[in-house]
């Protein structure tokens, strides 16, 4: 019973009576090792269904032989093999902003293309944002305008680079509980100003009286008889006016 191509003999599918000669049967012994080297070594002409088993070197040979637009051998093993996988779906729609903004995805693992007009640039400009890229460095900028010449349509500008590199760790928030109550103090409302009260008055009794004392001529400087003297009375009270 036959399990697979690469097990394939001569004598599974030579007719009964031919094997009974000795010599056929012998002959067919002697190739059925070469036959089946030759069957295993088929499954090197299958390029792109194997792109994934295929060594590094046939790989770099396979990325010259389809003109990969943008191929770097300082990138890791599995981007080259993704670029070299579709580098015929790219070149028949090279130039377009799916193109470049695949080819990006590839290298950098994430990308954005924004064009002119959705961020009111200049006609026939773009921009690209790199989501997830490994780091920023001049490198990192050397390697995306090298990308983007190489797909990208002559009459389009590149207008800047952006990359996004994601944080993690832990996030500390603390809060403080705050009591807070207001009183409105407002003026007073006065609803009638109707003064019913009484009305009080006070006055001040003066008394007054005056003496006058008038200097008798004397004859002599001797003082013989008495002296009179006056003094003027003087009467206050005081009464306090209570106003409404």
């Amino acid at each position: 019973m036959i399990k697979n191509v690469e097990s394939l003999s001569l004598l599974d599918i030579l007719p009964a009576n031919i094997l009974e000669d000795e010599r056929v049967s012998a002959a067919a012994q002697a190739l059925d090792k070469e036959i089946q080297e030759v069957t295993k070594a088929t499954i090197e002409v299958l390029h792109i269904s194997r792109i994934d088993e295929l060594p590094e070197a046939v790989v770099d040979l396979l990325a010259w032989q389809w003109h990969v637009d943008f191929y770097d051998q300082n990138l890791s093993l599995e981007k080259r093999r993704a670029l070299v996988k579709n580098s015929i779906r790219w070149h028949m729609k090279k130039g377009t902003k799916a193109a470049v903004e695949e080819m990006v995805q590839t290298v950098f693992e994430g990308g954005r293309v924004t064009e002119w007009f959705e961020y009111n640039g200049e006609p026939y400009h773009f921009k690209i944002d790199l989501l997830e890229a490994p780091g920023i460095s001049q490198e990192n900028i050397d390697t995306v305008v090298r990308l983007v010449k190489a797909v990208k349509n002559t009459r389009s500008w590149l207008d800047s680079v952006g990359f996004f590199r994601k944080i993690t760790g832990p996030v500390y928030m603390g809060g403080a509980p705050m009591i807070h109550k207001s009183y409105s103090v407002g003026p007073a409302q006065i609803h009638d100003t109707t003064n019913a009260g009484g009305y009080y008055m006070g006055a001040i009794p003066h008394t007054h009286k005056s003496y006058r004392v008038e200097q008798v001529p004397a004859s002599n400087q001797s003082i013989r008889g008495p002296v009179y003297t006056g003094a003027g009375l003087y009467i206050h009270k005081d009464y306090k006016i209570q106003g409404g």
